[in-house]
């Protein structure tokens, strides 16, 4: 593998130069390969099925209310599946676009607030499970 160093910057850092370099030359990650058509595959399953329980589920519970027999556990429920439906429309097809293109294309900013928005569901789900463990 023919890698150039050039010397730049402050104290002499080093940096590698991988422009060069060819698909076949790039580590496994790096390439589409069967690992992600399977990534793509299990996400993709996962999203409708998450999609499909937690809008039945929210859907359900928003008629309880409306009928004014909402207890407690129906509104930690409720933000439950709303937390679970932010992983599910913001976290997935992010997972499936990047596996499918291999790299992030949609620049920094929105590099940033795509992991800010994956971070917060999770741990808004995470915390939620917590509120209603406490709660029973």
């Amino acid at each position: 593998m023919d890698i150039d160093e050039k010397v730049s910057g402050p104290g002499g850092a080093s940096q590698k130069n991988w422009t060069h370099l060819n698909n076949s030359e790039l580590p496994l990650e790096m390439t589409f390969n069967h690992g992600h058509v399977v990534s793509i595959t299990v996400y993709s399953v996962l999203m409708v099925v998450s999609a499909t329980g937690n809008l039945t589920v929210l859907s359900q519970l928003v008629k309880r209310r409306q009928a004014g027999r909402a207890s407690r556990l129906d509104v930690l429920l409720m933000h439950l599946a709303v937390a679970d439906l932010m992983v599910t429309f913001l976290m997935m097809p992010l997972e499936i676009a990047w596996a499918a293109t291999v790299e992030w294309r949609a620049g920094d900013l929105a590099c940033r607030v795509m992991m800010f928005a994956r971070t917060f569901g999770l741990y808004l789900s995470s915390f939620v499970l917590i509120c209603i463990a406490v709660d029973r």
